[in-house]
């Protein structure tokens, strides 16, 4: 099984898990979620989601928008959706799996950010 940890980010108001080793998420994700101008009712779309905590940061910050995250590592999108369930966010933070160079039709659609 692979190890994960679990992190809090902003001060704790999100919590998320994520892969011991390999790519982390960190304060670079923190300051991603904080340049993007969303507002409420603002349509995100992430690319290479991860474990979901840039959007989730987004999220927390944002009460009031929707975000859809792409992730291409099928676990990765797994940790995602669960983190966004643990804090509460599933019914505005969704992450499916896909290429980012090939997104299904779904997907091809306006959104006011993307990051």
């Amino acid at each position: 099984m692979t190890e994960v940890s679990e992190d809090r980010f902003l001060g704790g108001q999100v919590r998320a898990r994520q892969l011991s080793r390999g790519f982390r998420s960190g304060l670079d994700a923190v300051m991603l979620a904080a340049a993007v101008p969303a507002r409420a009712g603002d349509a995100v779309l992430e690319l290479g989601a991860g474990a979901g905590v840039a959007s989730l940061c987004l999220a927390a910050r944002v009460p009031g928008c929707t975000i859809t995250g792409v992730e291409i590592d099928g676990g990765l999108v797994s940790l995602a959706n669960e983190n966004a369930a643990a804090n509460g966010m599933a019914d505005r933070a969704r992450f499916s799996e896909s290429d980012v160079l090939n997104l299904p039709r779904k997907l091809r659609t306006a959104f006011d950010h993307v990051l």
